[in-house]
Formats: C-alpha cells, structure tokens, sequence
C-alpha cells in the first residue's frame, strides 16, 4: 500500500519498440513495478504506453528497467 504521507512522482510515458512476446514483457513490468507503483501500461506489438505513479525511487526502477 501506498502511503499517503510519502512523496509521489508521476511519469507519463512511450516507447516505440516491436514487442514480439507482450505477456514476457507484462510479466517483467508487473515484477518491477510490485509493490508501490500504480497506473496504467499499455503492452501492444508496437511498444509500450501509459501513467503510473509511485516513490520517486520506485518510479525510477520501472524506468531504468524499461530502458534496459
């Protein structure tokens, strides 16, 4: 659970990438993103889409692991 007394970062974001195996790449997301991340990502065969929200250092975990 989120806290509400802790700071939030919100990131909006895109990549463009062809996505052969999306449920590979949903399974990788949801890890990184568990336990304190909400929001939104869309997975399609053309990229990745979406809002999510978090702690700062949380957010930057689900980003770093994007760009990897």
């Amino acid at each position: 659970m989120i806290s509400t007394s802790s700071p939030l970062q919100v990131a909006a974001l895109y990549r463009f990438a062809r996505i052969e195996d999306r449920e590979a790449v949903r399974a990788r997301l949801e890890q990184l993103c568990a336990p304190d991340v909400r929001g939104i990502l869309l997975v399609a065969h053309e990229g990745l889409n979406g809002t999510i929200a978090g702690p700062p250092e949380a957010i930057t975990r689900v980003l770093d692991g994007i760009r990897a």
